[in-house]
């Protein structure tokens, strides 16, 4: 089951999925003009609009089954896609994708706890 973090704020929101996934379901990253690739490149946060939609609708063509997981955040805060800029760039890891113990991503609550299923597949 493919995990999709669902990042709001207090006027948008967003999917996240790793930017290979689309090529896989036939899609083309141009085709996403709203949204924010992550600092090192490996995620694509999709807007909710127009841009999520598509993506739901192309996993369901493929039959891939998915679950969203919802998280709020300030507009402010480091895991908002608008705040995704290069010079945030941290060589090691991700800055706004954290990884756990096993070099899994996850998601953090408002509380910085670990919430909701990892994102990729399971």
């Amino acid at each position: 089951m493919l995990n999709i973090p669902y990042i709001q704020d207090p006027s948008h929101g967003w999917a996240i999925v790793k930017r290979d996934l689309l090529p896989k379901l036939r899609l083309n990253e141009e085709d996403f003009p709203y949204s924010y690739i992550s600092p090192k490149g490996e995620f694509i946060a999709l807007e909710e609009d127009r841009e999520m939609s598509v993506l739901l609708k192309a996993l369901d063509a493929h039959q891939i089954k998915y679950n969203i997981v919802d998280r709020i955040v300030e507009e402010d805060h480091e895991d908002n896609p608008r705040n995704w800029h290069e010079d945030d760039y941290i060589e090691s890891e991700d800055p706004h994708i954290p990884q756990d113990d096993d070099g899994e991503y996850s998601f953090r609550d408002h509380e910085d706890e670990t919430v909701g299923p990892k994102t990729g597949y399971e």
